[in-house]
């Protein structure tokens, strides 16, 4: 799973078995769409601990 988030994180399509992924249910759109609530959770986190970017707190 790590290495499906690595090469979805850095545009690698091809390198991410899709038929295997839509075997545990999950499609392209899911992934992207947790990944983008991964990133909310991150920006919350942060700016939560005071570690936001400045500018963004």
């Amino acid at each position: 799973m790590l290495r499906v988030v690595q090469a979805h994180e850095q545009g690698h399509w091809q390198d991410i078995d899709w038929k295997q992924l839509e075997d545990f249910g999950l499609t392209p759109d899911l992934i992207a769409e947790i990944y983008v609530d991964s990133l909310h959770w991150v920006a919350e986190t942060m700016n939560t601990l005071g570690l936001a970017p400045s500018g963004k707190q």
